[in-house]
């Protein structure tokens, strides 16, 4: 590509940008950091990963400018920088459901699947929650 100047280092940004969007934990997190702040320890918790890899994935959001986050105690608070991170997000996921077939196959699975869900009561929501091994929309 020939040199642009500003306009290529723009472009380099953006793609910045995309590339700590290109991992499928990333965008775990960033959906679970949507719903509120979270400490690195609990983020790894609700992924499944690792306290080491939360953290690799999580410096790579903040240097995207994704995440910003905090000491308080010993625990690193994790939050999305702002509502455009959430605007990002929702527009993949309306590219995705639109130009690739394989998440409307998944969705459309879960969605059949929903009928043989766990109920549970109010008091096992709670416990769950407090637990952390849930996160309620």
């Amino acid at each position: 590509m020939p040199n642009s100047g500003p306009k290529l280092a723009v472009f380099e940004q953006f793609a910045e940008v995309a590339k700590a969007l290109g991992h499928s934990c990333r965008l775990a997190i960033l959906e679970h950091l949507a719903q509120g702040e979270r400490s690195v320890d609990v983020l790894a918790q609700l992924t499944g990963l690792s306290l080491a890899n939360t953290s690799q994935h999580l410096k790579r959001l903040r240097a995207a400018g994704l995440v910003h986050s905090r000491k308080e105690g010993k625990y690193l608070i994790c939050r999305l920088s702002d509502d455009s991170v959430i605007e990002l997000l929702s527009a993949l996921r309306l590219t995705g459901d639109r130009h690739v077939a394989e998440v409307e196959k998944v969705v459309s699975s879960y969605f059949r699947k929903r009928d043989s869900m766990e109920a549970v009561s109010r008091r096992e929501l709670r416990q769950r929650m407090e637990e952390g091994t849930i996160t309620v929309l």
